[in-house]
């Protein structure tokens, strides 16, 4: 398992002309506002980066993401490796 910080991502230009469109999903960071955990799981090029930096540009709280690259067989292997790397980081 690899753990990673994630960095605030620059906010995109919405005046360049060469940027994609910008989707803000208001709703679903307010939800997350809320949350004192979330678990974010989405294929690529979803928007999981996008959604974590408007995320991190509209909450005053600290976070941390926990990436879980390598595939596991035991969802509370997981959580429990997620869990300790939480309490280890606070």
């Amino acid at each position: 398992m690899t753990y990673s910080l994630l960095q605030p991502l620059p906010a995109a230009d919405p005046c360049a002309t060469d940027s994609p469109p910008v989707v803000v999903r208001e709703r679903v960071i307010r939800g997350l506002k809320q949350a004192p955990v979330a678990l974010l799981v989405a294929p690529a090029g979803y928007g999981k980066s996008m959604l974590l930096s408007q995320w991190a540009q509209r909450d005053a709280r600290p976070f941390a993401v926990v990436a879980l690259r390598e595939v596991t067989t035991s969802p509370p292997a997981a959580a429990a490796s997620a869990t300790e790397w939480m309490r280890h980081s606070t």
